[in-house]
């Protein structure tokens, strides 16, 4: 919907697309985590945090989009 497209284009720096292979890296705890982009997070009240849904490790998680890197795009 046309609400969403907005949404995706407002919160992401980045271009992810469905199935884009990203990574996060952790600074505090200096861990590497990879997944797989799968869409906005649109119960996220905030612009900037939270803001992208992926699959890491079996689950869908929420990262922060401006964390984030295209490993392999799709």
């Amino acid at each position: 919907d046309s609400a969403r497209s907005k949404r995706e284009v407002k919160t992401m720096n980045i271009n992810f697309k469905h199935g884009d292979l990203i990574e996060r890296t952790d600074h505090l705890h200096d861990k590497r985590f990879v997944g797989i982009y799968l869409h906005p997070n649109d119960e996220s009240p905030h612009l900037e945090w939270a803001d992208i849904v992926v699959l890491c490790n079996g689950e869908e998680v929420k990262w922060v989009s401006w964390q984030c890197a295209v490993v392999n795009a799709s």
